[in-house]
């Protein structure tokens, strides 16, 4: 996945998602993406291995810098270094041509909770404040909203924090 990304990101994870007992086992596999432009997110990639072939779920994400207005910008104002700032954080949703303009729809933050992982859910009320584990089941940045499997087995939908936890509203 590395060589996908000219220079490379800051971070890159890759997981795979599909069960390890429906995965091939060899010395050297060859991996193929899907043949498609996007190669972040959730992908099923080809993986051959002594003439068998299997197709892996894997969850693909990437936290690099990015472009922000340093201040409020103009229509029509011709942009300068004072103009654009960088931070980190923002992912890429397609590719970007070279000289074409940023826009919302091209960029998404980076996730702080991804699909799978363990997380701490909060919930609170007058006077108290609940902490527990579940699992997330789905991918989220700050203020995102995402769906919590708790260990009893129920599913609740918080917010996304700073700190990565799950807080939910009674």
């Amino acid at each position: 996945m590395q060589r996908q990304f000219t220079p490379a990101p800051l971070s890159l994870r890759v997981q795979v998602m599909t069960p390890a007992e429906r995965r091939l086992t060899c010395a050297q596999p060859l991996f193929s993406l899907p043949a498609r432009t996007r190669v972040m997110g959730n992908l099923s990639m080809r993986m051959v291995c002594g003439g068998q072939t299997r197709y892996l779920q894997v969850s693909v994400q990437v936290t690099d810098r990015y472009l922000v207005a340093a201040r409020p910008i103009a229509a029509r104002q011709t942009l300068s270094d004072d103009d654009i700032d960088w931070r980190t954080g923002s992912v890429s949703e397609r590719v970007i041509g070279s000289g074409q303009p940023l826009t919302a729809a091209m960029l998404r933050s980076a996730w702080l909770i991804h699909s799978g992982q363990r997380v701490t859910v909060i919930a609170g009320g007058d006077g108290f404040t609940l902490h527990s584990l579940g699992k997330a089941l789905g991918n989220g940045a700050t203020n995102d909203t995402i769906r919590v499997k708790m260990d009893s087995g129920q599913q609740v939908s918080g917010t996304v924090t700073t700190a990565g936890q799950v807080r939910v509203i009674l």
